[in-house]
């Protein structure tokens, strides 16, 4: 007779794997999906001390399967890490979307001349020239509700 491992042994378990491992044997291929998300987050809870949180960059797909995550190494960021991320997964043909952080031109590039992906990555205005191209060329727009909410008190 077989005994489930109780629910303090497998906390206890994961809590020591590398959660980039942990996501690699876990993980779904991208292949095939229509979209792939990247995000970056603080681990809840892996602050002990004067050690700073663990920082995750991970990839999903559109219907929320998790491809893969590293953590970022220390006194470093998620720019950094983009490449290595993706490296080992065919993207042919799938869609790369990401935050305004990846709006990079070696991002691209990679995604495009390397991975044969597409990409959507966030223009905000902190890149001033790259905003107001996007801008004068239409494919940026600011959001504005439509005129029946402003209208009305959301309150």
């Amino acid at each position: 007779m077989r005994v489930a491992p109780s629910a303090a042994t497998i906390r206890r378990i994961v809590g020591l794997v590398c959660p980039g491992g942990l996501a690699d044997l876990t993980g779904a291929d991208p292949a095939g999906s229509d979209s792939v998300a990247l995000d970056g987050k603080a681990a809840r809870g892996s602050r002990h001390g004067q050690t700073p949180a663990a920082h995750l960059l991970a990839a999903m797909t559109g219907d929320g399967r998790t491809v893969t995550q590293l953590r970022i190494p220390d006194k470093t960021n998620e720019i950094t890490c983009f490449a290595a991320l993706l490296a080992p997964f065919d993207l042919t043909g799938v869609t790369v979307t990401a935050d305004a952080l990846h709006n990079q031109r070696a991002h691209a590039r990679f995604l495009v001349d390397e991975k044969k992906a597409h990409y959507l990555l966030v223009v905000k205005a902190n890149q001033p020239e790259l905003h107001r191209n996007a801008v004068a060329l239409g494919i940026l727009r600011w959001w504005q509700p439509p005129p029946e909410q402003w209208k009305r008190d959301p309150w």
